[in-house]
């Protein structure tokens, strides 16, 4: 897992950039295969990288059974811009050694002053398993994130107050609708899942990283045994970022 993470980094850390947008509120780099990074507010830093990765049940075959946006070369994202409003929209596949093309995708990132919105399709092209959904989207937080406050609020509107653990604690598993994170001097930013949608943590210190993620993924009950997701099957989730200064 930790190698795998790793990797994960070095990735979002060779992208190219596609194109950058800054705006009096948010501002991010957008690489050409859709990837975000450093998203900020009013110049606070909220996000270092933003990007579709999934995973699935190798069988009986083992291998590497991840997808990740960031191995995906092929350059698809086009900008569109409209006054103060830039559009990254991404039409490409997703694979690995074992199975290339497995995943059609789409991600669509709307960039204004005061919203960030990301909106995913993936496609199955082919049968895979898993015992939970197989696709999310990582938000890498900020590295001084430890130590402060969050709101959390799950789908029926029932609201948690927690502090992000300075050091991992296995027992700190939030998850919810909407995390409202508390920055210091009155700056807050917040990542809302759409509807059917669930945010969860994601801490690389629990094998010797140093980040604390929010991982994004469509609601898919567990199941104990991998359910079978047939050729064609459809994912679709959405995310919305806003923040406050």
């Amino acid at each position: 897992m930790k190698s795998g993470f790793s990797t994960l980094l070095f990735y979002i850390a060779i992208t190219i950039s596609a194109a950058d947008y800054t705006s009096e509120g948010f501002s991010a780099e957008t690489s050409k295969n859709g990837i975000v990074k450093q998203l900020r507010y009013k110049g606070t830093p909220l996000l270092s990288g933003i990007q579709l990765n999934g995973s699935y049940h190798p069988g009986e075959e083992k291998h590497d059974a991840r997808f990740f946006q960031s191995w995906d070369y092929t350059g698809t994202a086009e900008i569109q811009r409209k006054g103060s409003t830039m559009i990254s929209v991404t039409n490409s596949s997703l694979g690995n050694k074992e199975f290339q093309n497995a995943v059609s995708y789409e991600c669509r990132e709307t960039f204004s002053p005061e919203t960030v919105t990301l909106e995913y399709k993936a496609t199955l092209n082919r049968e895979l398993s898993k015992q939970s959904g197989i696709f999310s989207t990582l938000l890498h937080l900020p590295a001084d994130i430890p130590g402060k406050g969050m709101k959390i609020t799950d789908k029926n509107g029932n609201e948690m107050l927690r502090i992000i653990p300075k050091t991992f604690d296995k027992t700190f598993r939030p998850s919810g609708r909407i995390f409202q994170f508390a920055l210091g001097k009155g700056k807050t930013f917040t990542v809302a899942a759409g509807e059917n949608a669930v945010i969860s943590i994601m801490d690389s210190r629990a094998w010797g990283g140093k980040n604390v993620c929010l991982s994004v993924s469509p609601a898919v009950p567990w199941s104990h045994k991998p359910r079978q997701f047939p050729a064609g099957t459809v994912f679709r989730w959405t995310i919305t970022i806003t923040a406050s200064n």
